[in-house]
């Protein structure tokens, strides 16, 4: 088991590494001069070429890099070029509006998800499995984004039973903290649910036909204790698979609904600074957010050992 953490733990530093050079050669490949937009459209070419120098601008990539790769190793992400202030304490201000996103959606999604498919694979082709199937067809067949308008639109315009945007901390406002997280968290835990629930029917079906359910069933085990005990611990492997691939979607789906609902997390963040050219925050918070998507892949590793003692061997 230990032998096994720490071949993923490398491989996990080795994925880092990549990830890291390869986004700081696309955001050096992004239109438009930083320099220029910072100076502002009355700025003399001496002060742009001031800047350049300041920021290292003028220098080779690859000195660009190795110059970026040490300040990052020292636990230093560089000073933002448009808001003259240290990268991380950007990051940090806005780092709880997004994992409490990113959490609550999980919490939604996952167990709904489960409960949804499981449903389903014990009323195959019955009613209930035609409406779990069907309303995650519809869930996923509608982007993020337009489902957050269309709840803008009617639980905000229409109703206003919600505010239409902000954030506001739920641990220690949680009144205004649910209010605004109500929304986004819908949005995307929604589409959690619905992707969660197809694998754990198809999981469960399986499962279900498996010898020792049968066993279960003849020694007279209740229904109940053979679904929720028996079939679906072994129906978790593929689960727990998607749930780790999930969380990188829903990186991805935090940088759009923040901005549809105007939370001010690193999705609205890195939004506006690859909006200005911003190259520190851009390469920051993509690091975050590769970051946590890769731990979180290497937790799910590292659980399958633990959900299916086979895999230790």
């Amino acid at each position: 088991m230990l032998t096994r953490a720490l071949s993923r733990l490398l491989q996990t530093v080795l994925v880092m590494l990549g990830v890291v050079t390869a986004m700081f050669l696309a955001v050096r490949a992004l239109p438009g001069d930083p320099a220029v937009q910072l100076a502002g459209p009355s700025a003399t070419p001496a002060t742009i070429v001031a800047i350049r120098a300041q920021y290292h601008l003028n220098d080779p990539i690859f000195t660009q890099y190795t110059h970026w790769l040490g300040q990052l190793l020292s636990g230093n992400l560089g000073i933002s070029i448009i808001y003259q202030t240290k990268v991380t304490t950007l990051i940090g201000q806005s780092l709880q509006p997004s994992l409490q996103l990113l959490v609550a959606a999980m919490v939604i999604g996952v167990p709904l998800g489960v409960l949804g498919g499981v449903l389903a694979a014990t009323h195959r082709r019955k009613p209930a499995d035609l409406a779990v199937s069907g309303a995650g067809s519809v869930v996923l067949g509608m982007p993020a984004f337009w489902t957050g308008l269309l709840m803008l639109l009617l639980f905000s315009v229409k109703l206003h039973w919600f505010p239409s945007g902000g954030w506001a901390n739920v641990f220690t406002n949680p009144g205004d903290g649910f209010t605004t997280l109500a929304m986004p968290t819908v949005t995307l835990g929604a589409g959690v649910a619905a992707v969660q629930a197809r694998f754990v029917r198809s999981s469960m079906i399986e499962a279900l036909t498996g010898d020792y359910v049968r066993t279960a069933r003849a020694k007279g085990a209740s229904e109940r204790r053979v679904v929720w005990v028996h079939a679906l611990r072994n129906a978790l492997l593929p689960v727990i698979t998607i749930t780790g691939i999930q969380v990188g979607a829903l990186l991805g789906g935090v940088v759009v609904i923040e901005n549809v609902f105007a939370r001010p997390g690193l999705g609205t963040l890195i939004a506006n600074a690859i909006s200005q050219r911003d190259y520190p925050v851009v390469q920051g918070v993509t690091l975050v957010l590769v970051a946590v998507f890769v731990l979180v892949n290497l937790a799910v590793d590292l659980l399958y050992s633990v959900v299916d003692p086979r895999i230790r061997h």
